[in-house]
């Protein structure tokens, strides 16, 4: 290995600037794959498929989508109608897909996870706004 030499600075800068590229460009994919930060948010929601009506309390939000407890949610890839009402206010009507459901120990239904989609910019705004007041939740919950 005695042809081997030093990188000129030219060159060294050159390497620099590429590893420093990568390195952005391998956080913006990162960042891209996380989720969104979850927030609690205790309120009603109404929510209706094409075939049903359902009743709710959301768990948490977060900027990509909202849990809703409920006993009878609608199945999994369904598009719903949301309307959040928070603190009194008047509901805010979001449009969604059901991506998962939770179930308890015996395999009871107990929520699901819906994906915000085609949020307008009012709705958008409004969410960001609601996050920045919410608590953020708990990484770890105690098991009693």
């Amino acid at each position: 290995m005695s042809d081997w030499t030093e990188p000129t600075e030219e060159e060294r800068a050159e390497m620099e600037a590429a590893d420093k590229l990568a390195r952005q460009q391998a956080e913006r994919l990162a960042a891209e794959r996380r989720t969104a930060t979850r927030m609690i948010l205790h309120a009603q929601v109404n929510m209706k498929s094409e075939s049903n009506f359902f009743m709710g309390f959301t768990e948490n939000i977060s900027e990509g989508g909202i849990f809703v407890s409920t006993l009878s949610p609608p199945a999994m890839g369904d598009e719903v109608e949301l309307a959040v009402a928070v603190d009194g206010s008047d509901p805010l009507p979001i449009k969604g897909v059901v991506r998962w459901h939770r179930t308890d120990e015996d395999g009871n239904p107990t929520g699901c996870g819906v994906q915000f989609e085609g949020l307008d910019d009012d709705s958008r705004r409004t969410i960001e706004m609601l996050l920045v007041t919410l608590e953020k939740e708990p990484l770890f919950h105690d098991l009693d």
